[in-house]
Parts: structure tokens; sequence; C-alpha cells
């Protein structure tokens, strides 16, 4: 049996920052429940951050990350300037557990 590992960081900013360091292309955003979440690529670990009421990163597309001056904003488009890191914000609808239901219940 895998473990699997849930861990919750203090703020998106937080997820984002580690999206880019890990060098992922894209996060998750759970719309109904307002959580950014990263599964790592071995599938034992899941990180996430609540998004707060207003939270700016519910409508960006993008979330632009420096990593030198570890400065994330959000974006609608990914940026081409040096030493940014562009991770997309892709939203999902719906989640369901392996071996629950059938897709689309």
């Amino acid at each position: 049996m895998v473990r699997r590992l849930t861990i919750e960081l203090e703020a998106p900013e937080e997820l984002l920052m580690l999206a880019a360091m890990l060098g992922s292309p894209c996060v998750m955003l759970d719309v109904p429940n307002s959580v950014l979440f990263l599964p790592d690529r071995g599938g034992s670990q899941v990180y996430f951050a609540r998004l707060g009421d207003g939270s700016p990163w519910s409508r960006a597309r993008y979330a632009v990350v420096n990593a030198m001056r570890s400065s994330v904003r959000p974006s609608d488009e990914p940026s081409m300037e040096p030493g940014e890191v562009s991770v997309r914000i892709i939203r999902v609808k719906r989640i369901r557990e392996r071996g629950k239901g059938r897709p689309g219940e």
C-alpha cells in the first residue's frame, strides 16, 4: 500500500514558488473548494493551499515566479522575461478518487 501525504502550505504563493522550484509546468485549482494543489510526480505527496475570499489566484491563468526576488504575481499570460518562470493554473471542475464511481458521475 502506497502512503500518500497531504501537505498544506501556509499561502498560495508558497505553493506556486514550490511548483516553480520543482519544475512543474502547472498547478491545479479546485474551483468549487477554492484550493490550489500540486501533486508530486510520484503520486505519494499532494501539496495544497487554500485561497481566501477575493484571491487574485482564483482568476489568474498563470503565476509568474521570480525566484531571485522571491516574488510571485498573477498574470493572464506567461512571462517571457529572463529569470521568471510561468506556472499555468489549470481549473478543475471535479475530483474523483481512483476506483470510486464512474467518470462523469
